[in-house]
C-alpha cells in the first residue's frame, strides 16, 4: 500500500512538471506569433507609404501643398521655393537651441565647412556617400531608414546592387519622412528649408563660414545663418512627405 502511494505521488509530480513545460511552450509560441504579426504589420505599413488622396464634397486633392504653389521656376530655369505664410523664420532663441544641439557652444570653421559641403548622395548599392568627417551622426540613421524601406519593399530581391537609382531615391524620401515623423512622436513633423533662392543662400552661408576664425563661438555661427532658415510643422504624415518631395526637388544638385 505504501509503495503504491509513493508511485502515485511520483506520477503526480511528473505530471505537474509536464504541465509546466506545456505552459512554457505555449507562452513561447504566443511570443513568436506576436513577433510574426508585428513584422507583417510593419511590412504592410511600408507598402502603404504612398500619399493617399482626400475626398471633399467638391474636389479630390492631396493633403500636401500643390507643387505649383510652393515651387516656382525662374527665367534661368532654376527651381525656387515660394514660401507661404505657414513657413516661419527661426528667431534667435530657436536658432541657438538648434545649433547648440548640433555643435555645442563652440565650433571650428573646418567642422562647419564639412557640414555645409555634405549632401545626400546615393552611391553604389544604395549607400549614402560621405564626403568628409562630421555629419555621420545624421547620415547613419538616414541610411538605416533608407535601407529599411528598400529591404521591406515587396519588389526587393535580396541584392542591393540590383536596386535602381530611382528606387533608391524613393527609399531615401520615405526614410527621411519616417525619421522626421518619429522625431515628432508620430504626431507631427518639422521641415527646415533655406531661404530662396537656395543656390544664392548656400553661397552666402559658405562665404560667411569661410570668413570665420578657426575657433568660433555660437554667436558667430548664428550670424552666418541669420534669417536664412525657415520651418514648417506638419500634422499629417502624407503632407510632410509631399512637402519633403518638393524640397528635395528644389535643393538637389548634379
Amino acid at each position: 500500500g505504501a509503495g503504491a502511494s509513493r508511485e502515485r505521488e511520483r506520477g503526480r509530480e511528473s505530471g505537474g512538471g509536464g504541465e509546466r513545460m506545456d505552459v512554457e511552450e505555449a507562452r513561447e509560441e504566443r511570443r513568436k506569433q506576436a513577433e510574426l504579426r508585428a513584422a507583417a504589420a510593419e511590412r504592410r505599413m511600408m507598402m502603404q507609404q504612398k500619399p493617399t488622396t482626400t475626398t471633399t464634397t467638391t474636389t479630390t486633392t492631396t493633403p500636401s501643398t500643390s507643387p505649383a504653389e510652393c515651387v516656382i521656376r525662374s527665367t534661368s530655369g532654376e527651381l525656387h521655393y515660394n514660401l507661404s505664410s505657414e513657413w516661419k523664420s527661426l528667431d534667435d532663441s530657436e536658432m541657438s537651441e538648434l545649433f547648440c544641439c548640433l555643435f555645442g557652444s563652440t565650433c571650428s570653421n573646418l567642422v562647419l565647412s564639412q557640414w555645409t559641403s555634405q549632401g545626400l548622395q546615393v552611391g553604389e548599392e544604395s549607400i549614402l556617400a560621405q564626403q568628409q568627417g562630421g555629419p555621420c551622426g545624421v547620415l547613419a540613421p538616414v541610411q538605416a531608414f533608407m535601407t529599411k524601406h528598400l529591404v521591406f519593399n515587396s519588389k526587393f530581391g535580396g541584392d542591393l546592387s540590383a536596386v535602381s537609382l530611382e528606387e533608391s531615391r524613393r527609399a531615401l524620401k520615405a526614410g527621411l519622412c519616417e525619421a522626421l515623423w518619429r522625431a515628432g512622436n508620430y504626431e507631427r513633423g518639422c521641415l527646415f528649408v533655406l531661404k530662396p533662392p537656395a543656390s544664392e543662400t548656400v553661397g552666402k552661408v559658405k562665404e560667411s563660414i569661410s570668413l570665420l576664425e578657426s575657433a568660433c563661438s555660437l554667436d558667430d555661427i548664428l550670424g552666418c545663418f541669420k534669417d536664412m532658415l525657415f520651418c514648417k510643422t506638419f500634422k499629417a504624415r502624407t503632407a510632410l512627405r509631399g512637402e519633403l518631395d518638393n524640397a528635395i526637388e528644389v535643393f538637389q544638385t548634379d
